[in-house]
């Protein structure tokens, strides 16, 4: 699973809906200009997307640790 789809992953989520793409640089001026133009955004639920995303990351990170481990302790008996 890559970063960008256990992001999409985390904001469907938290979102309850699929996501779609934009390009558009820079977040901090981004929210301000969403939430003048789309008051009811929910810009609020990117906190819990972002910790979505990084709890996926780290037992992503968790899981693929303990299969090198795994096979690290095989390679030690052959």
């Amino acid at each position: 699973m890559t970063a960008e789809s256990t992001g999409t992953a985390a904001l469907r989520e938290a979102y309850g809906t699929s996501t779609v793409q934009s390009g558009q640089g820079g977040s901090i001026p981004l929210c301000t200009v969403l939430a003048d133009h789309f008051p009811a955004a929910e810009i609020e639920r990117m906190a819990p997307a972002e910790a979505l995303f990084l709890r996926s990351c780290a037992e992503a990170f968790a899981r693929s640790a303990g299969n090198r481990e795994a096979r690290g302790s095989h390679d030690a008996d052959a």
